[in-house]
């Protein structure tokens, strides 16, 4: 599958109920259904029918590619309260961001990843070499790339889609 494929996926995941999301996170990270059924308060029986569900919503024919879906961007699963508690951008604001984000220069999408991380300014002048005014020259730029207004935006899309800022270089050895 390709990115845009994914990023797809996750905008149709944002309609799944928050039981259906915590579901495919609990089951992602390794639960069995006896675990989810427990974990969710319902029968195995009605897990299934949740499993279906969530296919159905999100378009595919296999829970695998539903957990590797999580695996490409787990927080497209946050419940609608880790959401609301985290994020000042919607699905489709990250989505539309994720696209642009193939304008950014290589020298860029590090700059970014290292934001996206929690790196401060004095950090990526630590790790670039760059000078103070070239990293605030290059934020700028990002958030302009990518229609953000300020650094919450930048982080929020590397956490929803953590490979977003590999150069390609990462890529390739990925």
């Amino acid at each position: 599958m390709t990115s845009q494929d994914y990023v797809a996926a996750g905008v149709r995941a944002r309609k799944l109920t928050d039981q259906e999301r915590s579901i495919v996170k609990l089951i992602a990270t390794g639960s069995s259904t006896a675990e989810v059924a427990e974990a969710v308060n319902l029968s195995e029986e009605a897990v299934a029918t949740a499993k279906e569900s969530i296919l159905k919503t999100i378009g595919y024919e296999n829970f695998d590619d539903v957990v590797a879906l999580y695996n490409f961007g787990p927080v497209v699963f946050s419940t609608t309260a880790e959401t609301m508690a985290s994020f000042e951008y919607t699905a489709a604001d990250l989505a539309a961001a994720y696209e642009k984000a193939d304008a950014l220069t290589n020298q860029e999408r590090s700059i970014a990843k290292l934001l996206g991380t929690g790196a401060n300014t004095v950090k990526i002048i630590e790790v670039t070499g760059l000078s103070e005014k070239s990293v605030r020259t290059y934020r700028q730029r990002i958030y302009d790339k990518l229609g953000f207004e300020n650094l919450a935006g930048v982080v929020e899309l590397y956490r929803a889609y953590p490979r977003v800022y590999d150069t390609a270089t990462e890529t390739e050895g990925a």
